[in-house]
């Protein structure tokens, strides 16, 4: 596709044309159309790697895909773009913490704890300027404290305060990312009221398609 909501992606300066890339690789991989979500990749990383930032735009391209690979169930392509965004230049440093518990988390879900736990061990603390980020490395961490079993990071991982600031500024990406993972959590530290008042939060928010897209 040449131009997206009436933007001509052959004129448009790099940064705009990234950015609309983005929005779209994302569309389709909400919408669970897998093979139009391939077909976009490489435009898109053609795309960031034209933007003149010390290849931060393309390191974010890469955790974006790596991020929606995994949700599709393509563990080896979120490896391989996890990997790439890792190595990348020097803008890759500001999607640090993103990558780090987005590739987590794939970890976690594959299976493979100590992958998890290696990936996680050199991650430093996101700050709240750095939502997303924050938000990934929650999960990641709330993840691999319940399929593991490990009560001790489970209970360091319970953070009210992450999602209640989400919710309060209607990042309801929020609820969707860490809400369930969080009442599981609580639920697993015997605390079912807490937990139970958490889904009833989330739940409208969750299944309301237009409250997270």
């Amino acid at each position: 596709m040449k131009s997206i909501a009436g933007i001509d992606l052959d004129s448009t300066d790099a940064m705009t044309a990234s950015l609309c890339r983005m929005v779209r690789l994302k569309s389709f991989a909400m919408n669970a159309e897998v093979e139009h979500w391939r077909c976009e990749i490489e435009p898109a990383l053609a795309d960031a790697a034209r933007v003149a930032d010390d290849g931060a735009m393309l390191t974010l391209v890469h955790c974006n895909v790596g991020i929606d690979a995994t949700a599709l169930g393509e563990g080896a392509v979120a490896r391989r773009h996890f990997e790439i965004a890792r190595k990348g230049g020097a803008g890759r440093r500001q999607f640090r913490a993103m990558e780090t518990g987005a590739a987590a988390l794939e970890r976690v879900l594959a299976g493979d704890f100590g992958g998890a736990v290696e990936r996680l061990r050199p991650a430093g603390q996101a700050t709240r300027g750095e939502y997303p980020a924050r938000l990934h490395l929650a999960s990641a961490q709330l993840a691999l404290g319940i399929f593991s079993g490990d009560d001790a990071r489970l209970a360091s991982a319970v953070d009210d305060d992450l999602l209640e600031w989400g919710l309060a500024h209607e990042m309801n990406l929020a609820a969707g990312m860490v809400g369930g993972l969080h009442a599981w959590a609580l639920a697993e530290s015997g605390r079912d009221e807490n937990a139970g008042d958490w889904l009833q939060r989330i739940a409208p928010l969750v299944t309301d398609r237009k409250s997270v897209v």
